[in-house]
């Protein structure tokens, strides 16, 4: 089982996630979910954001669309292959996707 609130955590923490998700991208996520969400704090949005997927049964095209938001980021990093901490960020940013994929099969707490 998944706690919706670790999900949170993570994604929150650039230094767990491996880069940072700004409100802004996270009203995009959302749009592209078709998920109405107000602009406002980082928190606040990402904690409504997971709400209202699973109460619209959207978890999976969610955790699918932040794992491509993430894979944009990466590619970005992966520019630099060279520099060590790109390639932290994007040891981090892997893991946070595979975190996801695992969320998304998982019944939620």
């Amino acid at each position: 089982m998944f706690d919706p609130l670790m999900i949170e955590r993570h994604l929150l923490s650039t230094n767990l996630c491996g880069c940072y998700i700004s409100n802004f991208d996270l009203a995009k996520i959302a749009k592209s979910c078709d998920i109405e969400l107000d602009l406002t704090d980082r928190a606040k949005m990402l904690k409504l954001l997971l709400k209202k997927a699973h109460q619209e049964d959207k978890i999976q095209l969610l955790t699918q669309t932040l794992i491509a938001f993430l894979a944009n980021r990466a590619s970005k990093f992966s520019r630099y292959p060279q520099n060590p901490i790109f390639a932290e960020q994007l040891h981090k940013i892997r893991a946070t996707q595979q975190l996801l994929a695992r969320f998304a099969h998982a019944p939620l707490n």
